[in-house]
């Protein structure tokens, strides 16, 4: 089961890590450095999980997509897609994102933002 804390955690996480290089693309980060940064408050497996969840639902980009049968753990996140920041808007009101995880399931959220349904379309159909 899908630690909704924890993929909350790693999209602040990336949000506030990945830098861009001079060519504008991002450094990527290891899920593996993600993990050891946030291990005060998640196992490992909650964070490859989640990364793997975010990377599948269209929040998040890694290196080397072509290549769909690496583990989770050694992915390395390349950038927040756009949907993946309608994301991190909603996640940064508590209040409305309690009413938002009551209302719907994380995987519905998500997929909903993935298909270009921004959050305050989300937000306006699901809670009025």
């Amino acid at each position: 089961m899908l630690n909704e804390s924890c993929i909350k955690s790693v999209m602040q996480y990336l949000d506030k890590n990945l830098v861009p290089k001079r060519n504008g693309k991002m450094f990527g980060i290891n899920a593996r450095r993600i993990a050891g940064d946030l291990s005060e408050s998640f196992s490992a497996i909650d964070v490859f999980q989640a990364v793997s969840c975010l990377v599948q639902s269209g929040m998040l980009t890694r290196a080397n997509p072509e290549h769909p049968h690496v583990a989770p753990a050694v992915f390395k996140i390349n950038g927040i897609t756009p949907a993946g920041y309608q994301f991190l808007s909603l996640l940064e009101d508590d209040t409305l994102w309690g009413k938002l995880k009551k209302t719907l399931p994380l995987e519905k959220i998500l997929n909903l933002l993935s298909s270009g349904i921004n959050a305050a379309q989300l937000l306006q159909n699901f809670l009025g």
